[in-house]
């Protein structure tokens, strides 16, 4: 009796909040309902030593996610702020950002200083290349790739983006 008083107390409290209240003797009927399947639940479940294996399914059905937030109205922005309720967009993006922060942690550059660093080295081997070119302007690919170091098939491809 002690539990079904606080949570019809609860449940009241839970109902001023609602933009549109229920009326309180509706309010009251659920409540009552709720903690009575509750307990059920909770009995059967201690007798059965704490597993949901061979209980009945009727005894508690568990609503799904999506349920539950239409049902109760929620923004986008409220469901940021939840740790069960949310989505599977929501879940890849905390995970994402998760991952950034570790590979920050671990010295990993971002995706535009990378860029950056790889460019300029390209840059460099372009310069290399075409100052080869101008010394020996009849050399082969496989001469130019001697004379500067860079490998045969990055010449071709240099070149490529030279002329």
């Amino acid at each position: 009796m002690k539990e079904q008083a606080s949570t019809i107390v609860f449940a009241r409290q839970i109902n001023e909040k609602f933009t549109e209240s229920l009326l309180i003797k509706e309010v009251i009927e659920v409540a009552k309902s709720a903690c009575k399947d509750a307990l059920a639940f909770l009995k059967a479940f201690s007798e059965n030593e704490y597993t949901m294996r061979g209980l009945k399914s009727d005894l508690i059905k568990p609503e799904k996610a999506s349920t539950i937030v239409r049902k109760l109205e929620m923004t986008s922005d409220e469901r940021q702020q939840m740790r069960v309720l949310i989505d599977q967009d929501i879940r890849r993006d905390r995970n994402t950002e998760l991952v950034r922060e570790k590979r920050r942690e671990e010295g990993v550059k971002p995706r535009q200083e990378y860029e950056k660093v790889r460019k300029a080295k390209v840059d460099d081997k372009l310069d290399v290349l075409r100052m080869a070119i101008v010394e020996n302007p009849n050399a082969s690919n496989s001469q130019l790739s001697n004379i500067t170091g860079i490998p045969r098939t990055t010449v071709i491809r240099l070149k490529k983006r030279i002329t």
